[in-house]
């Protein structure tokens, strides 16, 4: 497999690790992380040869593009998620303030 099959197959896991994400999937996203760093990895252990460099170059663009849009993803979802359970421990302390002077 050359270079640019590696990295197609690459910017396929990252765009599955969106699509993931964005259905709230992150035991997935964090699955699919571990098999493109793998290949990340793999993929470099040689040099790239000069007629795939262009279209490498592309496509590990198209890769990192979609890495951070996926790190935007993921700090919106904790975001949310700490938003979340900061009204969770609001409404404990409401309750057990109430429970305490009913």
């Amino acid at each position: 497999m050359n270079h640019n099959e590696f990295l197609a197959n690459l910017l396929a896991l990252s765009e599955a690790m969106l699509e993931h994400g964005h259905r709230g999937e992150w035991e997935d996203v964090e699955r699919l992380e571990a098999i493109r760093r793998q290949g990340l990895e793999a993929c470099f252990e040689a040099p790239v040869a000069p007629a795939d460099a262009s279209t490498a170059r592309d496509l590990l663009e198209r890769v990192l593009e979609v890495d951070a849009e996926l790190t935007v993803l993921a700090t919106h979802t904790r975001e949310e998620a700490g938003a979340r359970l900061a009204e969770l421990r609001t409404g404990r302390r409401a309750s057990a303030a109430y429970a305490a002077n009913v």
